[in-house]
């Protein structure tokens, strides 16, 4: 799997936790899991609006990815849900953004949250942390 280190990215792939293994996955899609039919889609930056040498120069060159089927969770994962995993983890509450905090309730999705803690978190919840692709192809909606 690779590792997802920005922290959009952890944030993305928090919301896409998704199960280990398609026969557990299959047998719990009343546990709001959704189905994502897997495909080949042009992974990277499509639209090329990121400048040569620009931050995102990560999303080059686009290149073919071919994923099979998958489950994500419907929902992101909440504060509530987290501090459950990590009881007293309040610096996704806090997280301000123009003077406001982005995440203030226990319904609000969890942000500010490392690599490392929201694979721990998918890995309690019997899940785990989507690769870079499958984030990225659930988030086009298919490619």
């Amino acid at each position: 799997m690779q590792k997802i280190t920005s922290p959009l990215r952890i944030l993305i792939a928090l919301i896409l936790v998704i199960l280990e293994g398609n026969a557990f996955a299959a047998a719990d899609t009343s546990n709001n899991m959704v189905f994502v039919k897997g495909s080949c889609f042009d992974m990277g930056d499509v639209m090329d609006d990121v400048p040569p040498g620009g931050r995102l120069i990560d999303e080059r060159p686009v290149h073919k990815v071919c994923l099979d089927d998958f489950y994500l969770d419907r929902h992101e994962a909440t504060n509530a849900e987290f501090e459950l995993f990590r009881p007293g983890y309040k610096k996704s509450r806090e997280t301000l953004s123009y003077g406001r905090k982005v995440s203030p309730g226990d319904a609000s999705p969890v942000v500010n949250v490392n690599w490392e803690d929201a694979l721990n978190y998918c890995k309690a919840a019997g899940k785990r942390l989507p690769t870079e692709a499958e984030w990225e192809y659930a988030a086009r909606e298919g490619g």
